[in-house]
């Protein structure tokens, strides 16, 4: 998933996931491109707190534009199947 400056929409996305997929085997990769919203730079700060296994947070120090980030978070993928949700 990327994100930029899309907090309230990003939250919402974050959250459904962790409730609707809790019994399933997967990570969930976050691409932010260099947001500058403090809500978005918090929640991305609260996911890495969290330190579960099953979350990796990337924080681009450039906006890189939505193809390049996303790229970036495949090579972060751990799986072979890879699913983008935006």
């Amino acid at each position: 998933m990327v994100t930029y400056n899309s907090f309230p929409f990003f939250r919402d996305s974050i959250n459904l996931l962790l409730e609707h997929i809790a019994d399933i085997n997967l990570e969930i990769i976050v691409v932010d491109n260099n947001s500058s919203d403090e809500k978005t730079i918090n929640h991305l700060d609260y996911l890495i707190k969290l330190n579960q296994s099953n979350i990796k947070v990337v924080k681009l120090i450039n906006n890189s534009g939505y193809s390049t980030a996303m790229n970036i978070g495949v090579n972060y993928a751990s799986f072979d199947t890879i699913l983008t949700f935006d």
